[in-house]
């Protein structure tokens, strides 16, 4: 980028916000690059950004915002600036009362936590299971499952309002009431209510517009608290289980995983992977009871007896303490990482009554494909009290192997969708599969793109992670 150009941008957010130094830039890829002609720009207020996407937009700068680990290794020889909200981290407002926070882009969930452990608050968090930020509104926009959402009864999303940064001249986006009014006075109506057409930023990776606040939910911590973990000899089993006891509202958190899945969780705790999944049933339903003392025991009794009647037998010892904390932290994809070196996760969602015919399905394509299905790791999340069931199989194989993997990964997530798996925000092939099948759904995103985009200059050629 030119001196002139360079000189403005420093204008706008000030010189210690913008690094053109290349090893600090090829810190933003996971494999070696070469970044000639990208400048890091880090602003810290919402006016900034503003200018910066004003600026751009003049003079046909493309933007890339940071919302995953790394950025995709493609856009390292293009020109443009990569736009990180790191270092906008206010907390602006923690709410016991109305159960809410106010929060910039670069929060963190570990930064949040302790925000709003502060006091006498009583207050969590939903916590994601497939982390792929550790910005929390990146990850609530991007609607990740929840360990909270076999409890949500509503909407999953965990954002009740946000503002976003239109590349279109720059101007500032409210949803529901906040188009209305910010203040207090004003009930925060959630984004799907009040007079604007709010619900399409959402799942969009910044396709759209810049994320610049968000208000999200939170959750009180009740008197009692008790983690429950039953193993089960297989996953039918434990599916039945898991769905009768979220439908009746037992369950506060609550997920069922195989011995392998569990076993890459807990070695954030310390836990040796190889020994846990030998010593671990083959499925594991784990979850939390809250309320009072004598309603946690008296559900701790029922839930005894619906899982005996199953052949379900009570998780104790050394691993129900990991279990209990690991309920406590966000679960982030590339923690998963440490079991091999590198994985591929297939996150999608179906019915309860469809999920083993998708079982075998997947099982098939990696098993003809050589992959050895006691490799593969399983997590079922019951949706909105065990309405439908969010689903992940995780593959595990050496860093360096991506390519050879990616053919096993393409085709059996093919197979799912073909077969009517529900993919919430498809990537790369599964996503032109999906489109292809769906044209005037694409031509009316891409409409969308165009006219608050015009320019093309936010994330260019990139709607719902799919490459055009």
């Amino acid at each position: 980028m030119d001196e002139e150009r360079l000189i403005a941008l420093e204008r706008i957010v000030g010189k210690g916000n913008i690094d053109t130094d290349p090893d600090n830039l090829a810190a933003y890829f996971k494999s070696d690059v070469k970044t000639p002609n990208l400048l890091l720009v880090t602003p810290t207020e919402d006016n900034q950004v503003q200018e910066i996407v004003r600026f751009a937009s003049t003079h046909n700068i493309p933007i890339y915002t940071v919302r995953d680990q790394h950025c995709p290794k493609e856009i390292a020889s293009n020109e443009g600036i990569i736009l990180d909200s790191r270092k906008m981290n206010r907390v602006f407002e923690v709410d016991p009362i109305n159960l809410h926070a106010i929060i910039g882009p670069g929060v963190t969930f570990s930064q949040l936590i302790s925000e709003i452990k502060l006091g006498d608050k009583n207050l969590k968090l939903a916590l994601p299971v497939a982390a792929d930020s550790h910005s929390v509104l990146h990850n609530y926009m991007r609607r990740n499952v929840t360990l909270l959402s076999p409890t949500l009864r509503g909407r999953t999303i965990i954002v009740s309002n946000y503002h976003v940064v239109i590349p279109y001249e720059g101007e500032i986006f409210k949803s529901g009431s906040h188009s209305i009014s910010e203040e207090d006075h004003v009930p925060d109506w959630p984004g799907t209510g009040g007079t604007a057409a709010s619900i399409a930023f959402y799942g969009m990776d910044d396709a759209l517009g810049i994320p610049i606040k968000a208000v999200i939910w939170l959750f009180p911590v009740q008197e009692c608290r008790k983690a429950v973990a039953i193993g089960f000899p297989d996953i039918d089993k434990a599916k039945l289980f898991m769905q009768e006891n979220c439908r009746k509202g037992r369950f506060i958190e609550a997920y069922a995983a195989n011995s392998l899945f569990l076993a890459v969780i807990l070695s954030q705790d310390g836990i040796d992977i190889g020994k846990a999944r030998n010593e671990l049933p083959p499925w594991i339903v784990a979850g939390s009871l809250e309320g009072s003392e004598e309603l946690v025991a008296v559900t701790r009794e029922i839930l005894d007896e619906s899982a005996k009647n199953l052949g379900g037998k009570e998780i104790k010892g050394d691993y129900l303490e990991p279990i209990s904390s690991s309920m406590e932290r966000p679960w982030y994809v590339w923690d998963r990482d440490t079991y091999q070196g590198a994985f591929y996760h297939v996150p999608f969602y179906t019915l309860f009554r469809r999920s083993s015919e998708f079982d075998k399905i997947f099982l098939n394509s990696i098993e003809e494909k050589g992959y050895p299905a006691g490799e593969l790791g399983q997590l079922l999340i019951p949706m909105k009290q065990a309405r439908s069931l969010y689903c992940e199989y995780d593959l595990y194989f050496e860093s360096g192997k991506e390519k050879e993997y990616e053919e096993i990964y393409n085709y059996s997530f093919q197979n799912l969708v073909k077969a009517g798996a529900f993919v919430d925000r498809p990537r790369g092939k599964i996503a032109e599969l999906i489109y292809s099948e769906n044209p005037k759904m694409w031509e009316l995103q891409k409409g969308i793109k165009r006219k608050l985009d015009p320019a093309g200059i936010l994330n260019p050629d990139q709607l719902i992670a799919k490459e055009l």
